[in-house]
């Protein structure tokens, strides 16, 4: 009707002069298509590695730290979240409603290991994405000095013969078709970190799904995001809403829905239907499950590619 053409010109209005991360959750989705995401960015449970000091993680020959693994509070962790997730009820808005339709990982052992056990359990497929692997942080060398050992792999061959990363979820195909030592023996440069996350976002925004999961590291994520200070915990997950390049963090809690069912309970009470109070119109179950989007002025300084140096990967 004459009402349902003014909003979609008021929404192309918007599209036009607005930043996408000011629209309307549901509004941009429609009119960006596969080019707009909404993912569960995690990182990965904590590892074996995070038990030694600063020191010991930061010798390039320690062997013992080479494609570090979850240690055992880490698999905890990982299996916390799967069960978080499958319970939902009291959770917030996006952990009640957001059903992956694919999970993206890291193939070092300690992302690959907290996919499985967060999410090898729903049927979805995982899928190790090379471009996804950590990235030696500030300050442990030059580029191409000796690589951090948390930061190198293995190869496939090792991976699959690995009992902790056997499950029917994992789709090994991304591997099989790229190069046997798929890591860096060697710190790499700035521009080459950049490049291979600019691919991987590429590869994200051609995906037909619109819900992901991706399972990585410390200093990616604080690549990815590109805000000043960030904190980033062990399997504490940050919901996104991603276009292309650009990943603006959601806020875990829908204000608008709050507010919505605090007006209801109100409406009720006073012996009135819900919604009507002020003059708001039922929202549907799917627009419930859309988190609003965060405001400029509700996250920190966005900056260019800092990665972050206080917390190991």
């Amino acid at each position: 009707g004459r009402q349902g053409r003014q909003r979609l010109k008021h929404a192309r209005i918007r599209v036009r002069t607005s930043p996408l991360s000011a629209l309307p959750a549901r509004t941009s989705l429609l009119l960006l298509g596969r080019a707009m995401k909404r993912v569960l960015l995690l990182r990965h449970g904590e590892s074996q590695a995070q038990a030694y000091g600063r020191k010991e993680r930061w010798r390039a020959d320690n062997v013992l730290l080479r494609d570090a693994a979850l240690g055992e509070q880490g698999e905890g962790q990982a299996q916390a979240l799967a069960a978080r997730l499958e319970a939902r009820g009291d959770e917030p808005t996006w952990a009640r409603f957001f059903e992956p339709e694919l999970v993206v990982c890291s193939p070092l052992t300690r992302a690959m290991q907290t996919a499985i056990l967060a999410f090898g359990a729903t049927g979805v497929r995982i899928l190790p994405r090379p471009e996804l692997r950590e990235v030696a942080p500030r300050g442990f060398g030059p580029a191409g000095a000796a690589q951090q050992p948390e930061c190198t792999g293995r190869t496939l061959a090792e991976l699959r013969a690995d009992e902790r990363l056997h499950s029917d979820a994992v789709d090994w195909e991304p591997l099989l078709a790229g190069p046997e030592m798929w890591w860096s023996e060697a710190v790499e440069a700035e521009d080459a970190v950049e490049a291979r996350l600019l691919s991987f976002c590429t590869w994200l925004a051609e995906r037909p799904e619109t819900y992901l999961a991706v399972v990585c590291h410390y200093n990616v994520i604080q690549r990815l995001l590109r805000i000043k200070g960030f904190r980033v915990e062990n399997c504490k997950p940050i919901f996104c809403e991603v276009c292309g390049r650009d990943w603006n963090v959601l806020p875990e809690k829908d204000e608008e829905e709050e507010e919505a069912l605090g007006t209801a309970s109100g409406a009720i009470r006073a012996g009135a239907p819900p919604n009507r109070r002020r003059g708001r119109a039922p929202r549907s179950a799917a627009a419930r499950a859309q988190p609003a989007p965060v405001r400029e002025r509700d996250v920190a300084e966005r900056v260019g590619s800092e990665p972050g140096a206080r917390d190991p990967p």
